[in-house]
Order: C-alpha cells, then sequence, then structure tokens
C-alpha cells in the first residue's frame, strides 16, 4: 500500500514529532522525530539518488 501510493505520487507524510531537548546551561533545542513510515520511504529513496 505504501509503495503503491509513493508511486502514484499520492503519498504524504505524516508530520514529525517534535520534542525538547534540555541542554546545558538551561537551552533547550528541537528534535524532530520521524515516524516509522516516513523514515523507511525517506532511505528507501537514497540508492537511487546516490546511485
Amino acid at each position: 500500500m505504501l509503495l503503491k501510493a509513493i508511486r502514484s505520487n499520492r503519498y504524504l507524510p505524516k508530520t514529525i514529532l517534535v520534542a525538547h531537548v534540555h541542554k546545558s546551561q538551561g537551552k533547550s533545542r528541537l528534535l524532530g522525530i520521524l515516524t516509522v513510515v516516513n523514515k523507511m520511504s525517506s532511505t528507501s529513496d537514497k540508492p537511487a539518488i546516490n546511485g
């Protein structure tokens, strides 16, 4: 189903979960956490782009 959606250009990635990571000195930074499906689809494109 995912592959079919990607091939037909109908795949819309879900929003990224954002977490605040506290750093030293009282600062924080944002950390974007991908969903499993988004991670699989982004890593599946790398061989085609790099090859």
